[in-house]
């Protein structure tokens, strides 16, 4: 199962929090935006965020339109699983 975090606030909760190592070790595919990735600007944090995209324990999603078209399709399937608690792109 993919999860896509693409909400700053929810990523830099969990940075702050000391806990978003603890999250990537889920047995889930965790994914982000570059568009979001580029939200992060506080030194201490973007560190955390780049060190979990280098070792491979976060993927980053591009915005071409193949991978605004998977983005969707996360969205579309997380809507239908009624997941609570998780931020997702809303859809237009």
């Amino acid at each position: 199962m993919h999860f896509l975090i693409n909400d700053a606030s929810v990523l830099t909760d969990l940075i702050n929090g000391g806990l978003l190592d603890e999250v990537l070790r889920l047995s889930y595919i965790m994914e982000t935006t570059d568009l979001l990735r580029r939200e992060i600007t506080d030194p201490d944090q973007r560190n955390v965020l780049e060190s979990c995209i280098s070792d491979g324990k976060l993927s980053v999603l591009y915005s071409a339109a193949d991978h605004m078209w998977a983005m969707d399709q996360l969205v579309e399937k997380a809507c239908r699983l009624k997941l609570r608690g998780i931020s997702f792109a809303n859809q237009a």
